[in-house]
Parts: C-alpha cells; sequence; structure tokens
C-alpha cells in the first residue's frame, strides 16, 4: 500500500509583507472613504472647494432641480431630482426626465393644458443653465447622496 501525499497549502510569497507601508492605503489622504471606481484613479491634488456633481463628484456643478411630470385620467404624479450636477449628468438626467414627460404627461386633461407645458418649460431653463457650464473634470470620490428623490 502507498502512503497518501501530503495535503496541499498554497504558500502566499506577500504574507506578513505590507507593500504600501506602515498599515496605510495607496490613497491615505486623498480618498476618504476608500473608494476608487473601477478602472479610474482618483484625480490629483485635493477636492474641489466649489460644488461636486451628486452622480460622479465631478466640478465644475451647478445647483438645479429637474421636474418630471405624468398625467393619468384622474391622478397625475410629480417627481424632481435636486442636487449640483455637473454638465454630463445634469443633462443626462434632463434628457431622461424630459422624455418621460413627453411620452406621459398629456395623458390627463389638466395634465395637457397646464403641468406638462410647465414642466417642459422648467426643464429648458435648467437645461440651458446646465449649458453653460464646460466640461466637467473627474472628481475624486462620488458624493454620496447620488440616490433619486420623488416626490
Amino acid at each position: 500500500m502507498a502512503t497518501p501525499p501530503p495535503p496541499y497549502q498554497q504558500q502566499n510569497p506577500y504574507q506578513g509583507q505590507n507593500p504600501y507601508g506602515q498599515g496605510q492605503s495607496p490613497y491615505q489622504g486623498q480618498n476618504p472613504y476608500g473608494y476608487v471606481a473601477p478602472g479610474h484613479a482618483p484625480a490629483p491634488g485635493p477636492m474641489p472647494a466649489g460644488l461636486t456633481c451628486r452622480m460622479c463628484g465631478g466640478f465644475p456643478a451647478v445647483e438645479a432641480t429637474i421636474r418630471q411630470h405624468r398625467g393619468v385620467l384622474v391622478w397625475m404624479t410629480f417627481m424632481h431630482l435636486k442636487g449640483p450636477f455637473c454638465r454630463n449628468c445634469g443633462l443626462a438626467v434632463e434628457r431622461e426626465m424630459t422624455g418621460k414627460t413627453l411620452w406621459q404627461g398629456w395623458w390627463s386633461p389638466v395634465s395637457l393644458v397646464l403641468f406638462t407645458p410647465l414642466t417642459l418649460i422648467w426643464n429648458m431653463t435648467v437645461r440651458s443653465k446646465l449649458n453653460k457650464l464646460p466640461p466637467p473634470t473627474p472628481g475624486q470620490v462620488p458624493n454620496q447622496g447620488s440616490g433619486q428623490q420623488w416626490l
């Protein structure tokens, strides 16, 4: 009878060693949340002093509220998303919410006459505000309040 081989144990050559030295991460002091998006490195330098986008953390950003309206025969829903937006994120949200308003906003008689046109005019003013911004510079950390708030 043959004796069984010893159990296989994988050796970790880096066990007990810290490649960053003394327990610090490579982003110590730059990224307080320890988050780096896959495929992206944090922007060099300190965080910007002004507003940053609530979606991507980019800057510059502008404070804006984008609205959506849905009228369905006897009831209506009003939705909005507040926050500072960079140009790219703000235009994307504005396109989505305006498109839904154009598709679903006219199904109620009151919505057709009053609320849908007002919502579209509001979003056009927000769009002109967003178009005045320069292209965003990537931020270091996305803002923590990126969830949609529906009213």
